[in-house]
This record gives C-alpha cells, structure tokens and sequence, in this order.
C-alpha cells in the first residue's frame, strides 16, 4: 500500500513538474529570443539593437538614439508595430522592425520594460527658467499643460502608453517633437501629443527638450542644448537663511508640493489616491477648473453645506473629509498655513471679496433626455479609460506615483464629496476633459459619463446617520446625488470601505 502510495505520488510530482515546464517554456524562450536579438539580431535580417543603442541600452545622444530599457512593454510594442506598418517613420528601424516576427516584437518589449532605470540626475546649468516652467507648470496662456502631469512627476512615464523622457537625448526629443508638428509620427495615445506639439513653439520645442535631457547622468544628452544665460538659471538660496522673504518662498513651495501630490506630502491627513490639483488642475490655476486665484480672494464666505460663514481654511478642511476621503487636519496645522500661503501667492493681484466667474466650475445646459449608465460607460471606455484606467483605478507612474487619478472606490473621493453629485462632476469634465482636448464631447455624452462614473460605489459619507435612508434624506436630497439610489441592481452607499 505504501510503495503504491509513493509510486503514485512520484507520478504526480512529475506530472506537476511537466505542466510547470510546459507553462514556463514559452517565457523562458521569450526571453531567450529577446536576448539573443538584442546583442546578435535574428536570422532573417534584424540588428543586433546594442549596435545603436548600447551596450546598456541607454540611448546614444551624439546619434538622437533613445534609451529603450525601462519604458513600458505596451509603448514599445506600439512603436514596434508602428515602425514595422510604416506609421512611424526611421529608415533604420522601418527596416529593423519590418524583420521582426510579432512574437519577437512581444518579446523585446516585454524583457525591455523589465530593465532597471536610475532615478533623475539632474545637471545644474542646463536648465532654462522657461524649459522647467513648461515641464513643471505648463503654460495656461497657450493651453499647454505640464508634461509632468501626464508623464510622472519625474518624467518617468505612466504604463502602459505613455512613455518615460528624463534622460532621452535633447535631439531625440526635439525631433520627434518636430514630427508630430510636421504630422509624421502617429497623434500618440488619446491623440494627445500632436495637439500638443503644434502649440509649442520652436523654442519651446527646444527648451523642454533639454529640461528632460539634463535629467540624465550622461552629460552628451544635453547635447545640443546652449547654456542658458546666468540670470535664467535657477536663483541661489539667500546668504542670511532667516530672510522673511525666503522663509515665505519656503512655505509657498511647499504648500504646492502638497497641493500637486496630497497623498506623498501630507500623508497623515490623506485618505486616498487624490491631490488636490486632481479638482483644480493646473496647479490649482487652470481658469475652469475653480481656481484658486478666484476662490481665496471670496473667503470667508457663508456656505451652504456649513450651514454658517466659512473660512479659506475651514474650506479646505472640507475637502480633506470628503474630496481626499481624509482627515481634517486641525486649524493652525502646517499643512493647511501652507496651503493657505500658496493660494494666497496664486491669487496675488486679485480684488479681496469680488465673486469672479471662474470661482467654480461653468454652468452648462440640462441634457437632452436623462442621463444613462451604459452610454456613459461607453463614453468612458473611448475617452477616460486611457489615463483612469477600464476599472476607474487611475494610473501609477514607473516609480509608483499616482499620476491619473482613481474615480470610484475606496481610493477616490467618498459620497460626501461634491464631486459625488454627477451635475458637479459633469460641469468639471465639460470644461476640462478629455484633457487638453476639453470641448470634444457633447453636452449628452458630458452627462452620461458624470453619471456612470458617480454610479459606482465609493467610500461612506462621514456624516453617515443609522442607515443610508437616513443618511440621504438628511444629506443628499439633491437630483444629482445618486446615494442610496439602485443602480444596475445594487442600492449604491451601502459598502462600508
């Protein structure tokens, strides 16, 4: 019985160990073939990749060859296939990738994303005020938005399609800027980037081109780039460190640091994957997106939901409990003086008390006929999924930074949010989305969207009374507020997170 027992326990053991070999099989000859062709070609005509690419894959700056280790397997298996169809355009590797087998473009870009990269090393003295203010800050006045917030907070890229640029050569950059100018690379992901790239000017092209180049710890990637003029460089830091004007600079810094990324900078008091800027784009400035510069200059003010006047702080501390699914952090904490001062810096200038008309989001006419779950989740599928993912999960950068925000569940804004109230959220994405292409949707597929995103479950209100009936018959009685409503089957605000 014993010996029969161990017999057959033997054949299970090789059973398992065939099937595991049968599973691993194809992802060790993957990775064998990716290899093999990245040092010696295949044998029916592609190059070895290390001939212009290096050693290290790193890119060759003198030549406007890109790093390729570390970018995202579906960018590169794209850009493969767009070499290899004739959409992308490089007599070289139109002809490199056009010898590919498709399961060896899946293969390179699958090792290839695997390969480490270096965090940014910044080179002092190649850094123009202008080519760091377009990376950084964007310009609102032309409708640029900040490369940063679509490619990472270190330009490190966003998977799967939007690709890393610190430490690409400047030549590199530049040209396929000028590409998508001249109409000859394909509009990249949502179509996003020749938009983009005609409205940069030729400096502009330039300047941001050496801003992600002199990320890099090769010197020959900012090749190309002039030293810009000592009174463009970055300011020194003060001799006398407790100069007022210099201790305010400080506070300022900081209070857009929290202000871009709440979650890294003000952990204690944040509840999820939202930064405030996810509500006020632009670094809290885009003039749609209620900006800041026309809502502190209106504090204190008396608010409804408050139900007494309000300050600039009080304010904020709303949006820490319902927006960010948070803490309030107490009146007085450093967080809030510092995001206090940074508003204040932003809407230097503006008259104390005048009510602007981009105080809030625009007013947009009623929809047609009332808005549906399932047109508005295909209005999601086509243009918000790209950047806020087909679970509404949002997008992490390479380096694990949030970067698109979640929309729903446990890591988004809670149900007493104002975001929760699809009219709100409708007359956001009117003015703002899809972004950089803010206009493109039509009134109906604007409310549809806002309402199939707000028919999902999210955290619990925090003034939360008994029973989601009584929670909504004392908080949320407005039309657009979909608490304790059923949608596709499920009464929505009844998941405790």
């Amino acid at each position: 019985m014993m010996l029969g027992q161990s017999q057959n326990s033997l054949k299970s053991w090789r059973l398992f160990l065939c099937l595991l070999g049968w599973l691993l099989c194809p992802v060790v000859w993957a990775v064998q073939d990716a290899a093999v062709i990245i040092h010696s070609g295949n044998d029916h005509g592609a190059l070895a990749c290390v001939q212009c690419h290096g050693e290290q894959l790193q890119g060759n700056p003198s030549a406007q060859i890109p790093r390729l280790r570390g970018q995202s397997e579906a960018y590169l298996l794209e850009q493969l296939q767009f070499f290899a169809n004739g959409q992308r355009h490089n007599s070289l590797m139109n002809v490199v990738a056009s010898h590919l087998q498709p399961k060896e473009m899946e293969a390179l870009a699958q090792y290839l994303s695997h390969l480490s990269i270096m965090p940014p090393v910044p080179q002092e003295g190649w850094v123009t005020s202008r080519g760091r203010m377009l990376a950084t800050q964007g310009n609102s006045v032309s409708d640029i938005p900040a490369c940063l917030s679509c490619h990472g907070p270190m330009g490190e890229g966003v998977p799967p399609f939007i690709p890393a640029l610190y430490g690409q050569p400047a030549a590199y950059l530049r040209a396929q800027l000028m590409a998508w100018r001249n109409n000859q690379r394909p509009a990249g992901a949502g179509s996003l980037m020749m938009a983009l790239a005609n409205r940069l000017s030729p400096q502009d092209v330039n300047e941001v081109s050496c801003y992600f180049a002199s990320l890099s710890s090769d010197p020959s990637a900012t090749l190309g780039c002039l030293a810009p003029h000592p009174m463009q460089r970055a300011q020194s830091r003060p001799s006398v460190q407790n100069d007022a004007a210099y201790l305010q600079q400080r506070v300022v810094d900081q209070g857009q640091m929290i202000f871009d990324d709440t979650p890294g900078n003000a952990p204690a008091y944040s509840g999820s994957g939202l930064s405030c800027q996810n509500c006020h784009l632009d670094h809290g400035q885009r003039a749609q997106s209620a900006p800041l510069w026309a809502s502190y200059p209106i504090y204190p003010r008396y608010r409804k939901k408050n139900g007494s006047i309000v300050t600039f702080a009080q304010r904020m501390q709303n949006c820490f409990a319902y927006s960010l699914n948070g803490k309030a952090p107490p009146l007085g904490d450093p967080v809030l003086v510092a995001l206090e001062v940074y508003a204040q810096n932003v809407s230097h200038g503006q008259q104390v008390g005048v009510v602007l008309p981009q105080h809030g989001y625009p007013l947009i006419p009623k929809p047609d006929r009332l808005p549906d779950f399932k047109q508005g989740q295909q209005v999601f599928a086509q243009y918000c999924a790209l950047c806020h993912g087909q679970n509404g999960e949002g997008r992490l950068s390479r380096f694990e930074h949030q970067v698109f925000p979640p929309l729903w569940r446990s890591n988004s804004y809670n149900w007493g949010a104002g975001m929760a109230r699809y009219g709100t959220l409708a007359r956001f994405v009117a003015a703002n989305m899809p972004y950089t292409a803010a206009g493109t949707l039509t009134n109906q597929q604007v409310w549809d969207v806002a309402f199939f995103i707000d028919a999902h479950e999210r955290s619990q209100d925090p003034r939360y009374q008994k029973s989601v009936e009584t929670t909504r018959l004392r908080y949320h009685q407005q039309a657009d507020s979909l608490y304790g409503q059923i949608i596709q089957g499920q009464q929505l605000g009844g998941v405790r997170y």
